[in-house]
């Protein structure tokens, strides 16, 4: 019994050695994270198509990931039966976001060749992934990357991939515990739910995200649409000065970029739900600030009013996704 615990002593210490490496590493790649798309080597690939396991099942892809470096990462769903299902999910990613995965296989090799400490093992990986979901919601949504990177705003491509970062894990947290559940005892078992909140958590985070990038367009809306004025001298009472305002066209043209960035980074479900809340906020927008003067108005600011919706709503309508009938609720304003 002695010599057992001594062993068992010097893995947990070789544990906690290994775990605050990793702790140190992480907090140190996000602090210096530039928030820019990372080239995905075939390893990494292989992590994903081998759940974290030795053996690597390579699922077929009409991706052209045949070479050694990709863009993204593919993940094959699978059914309730275990086959795969056709589909794939795709991920750009960060390069903290790949040093996490190097990390994860490591635990879970660990888990296999230390079974004596794979209760701690399992707790410590917890923490690592909430470690990194902490430190990236602070970094990113509150902003501490202009601090830490030297980052001169945080963007679009900035929430977009902290948003695909956030989906790989949440999308790997089953197989992360099937390949820990492999080398834990049956006593042990019950500890792998606790994955399950970590899950939650990464998905709050990720809705939060997701919520970031409507508020954007609404600020941008909101001082856009409030500073037109819509009141016309008699000078400008004619149809050919009846013209899309300035400001409307560069919101627009923000909205489209949106769309663009987001239709190149994230999942198009998640990109069609986010740009169907953006036509909400331009309802709600549109008709607290035009109804007033589309009812009171002359007949010309009525047809200034309605060039500008119709403007509006053209370039929303023409926006994969969101289809030809978008904002229906805005054509009262059109004459």
């Amino acid at each position: 019994y002695g010599l057992k615990g001594t062993l068992k002593d010097q893995t947990k210490k070789f544990l906690e050695e290994f775990h605050t490496k990793n702790v140190n590493q992480l907090n140190l790649c996000l602090e210096g994270e530039q928030w820019k798309q990372a080239d995905v080597p075939r390893e990494f690939q292989d992590l994903i198509d081998g759940g974290f396991k030795r053996k690597i099942q390579s699922v077929r892809r009409e991706d052209g990931m045949e070479s050694k470096i990709s863009r993204v990462i593919f993940f094959a769903v699978h059914g309730q039966n275990g086959t795969h299902s056709g589909l794939f999910l795709k991920f750009s990613l960060v390069s903290s976001t790949l040093i996490l995965l190097k990390m994860i296989s490591r635990y879970i090799e660990c888990a296999a060749e230390l079974k004596v400490v794979g209760s701690d093992i399992l707790t410590k990986l917890e923490a690592l992934l909430r470690l990194f979901n902490s430190k990236t919601c602070q970094l990113v949504l509150g902003a501490r990357a202009m601090q830490t990177a030297g980052l001169k705003n945080i963007n679009v491509t900035h929430l977009a991939l902290a948003s695909q970062s956030l989906g790989l894990v949440i999308s790997q947290v089953p197989v992360i515990r099937s390949a820990l559940g492999s080398h834990l005892p049956s006593k042990h078992q019950v500890l792998l739910g606790n994955f399950k909140n970590v899950s939650l958590e990464f998905k709050q985070h990720q809705e939060e995200i997701f919520k970031k990038l409507v508020d954007i367009i609404n600020q941008l809306a909101e001082g856009r649409l409030k500073d037109v004025r819509w009141t016309t001298s008699a000078a400008e009472d004619k149809e050919d000065q009846l013209k899309v305002e300035k400001g409307i066209r560069v919101l627009m043209g923000q909205t489209k970029s949106m769309h663009t960035k987001l239709s190149r980074l994230i999942d198009q479900d998640q990109r069609n739900r986010i740009f169907s809340q953006i036509a909400a906020v331009y309802s709600r927008i549109c008709k607290r600030y035009l109804k007033d003067p589309f009812d009171k108005g002359s007949d010309v600011v009525k047809r200034k009013i309605s060039t500008q919706i119709q403007y509006i709503l053209s370039h929303l309508r023409n926006l994969s996704g969101l289809g030809k009938t978008v904002c229906q609720d805005l054509e009262q304003f059109v004459v």
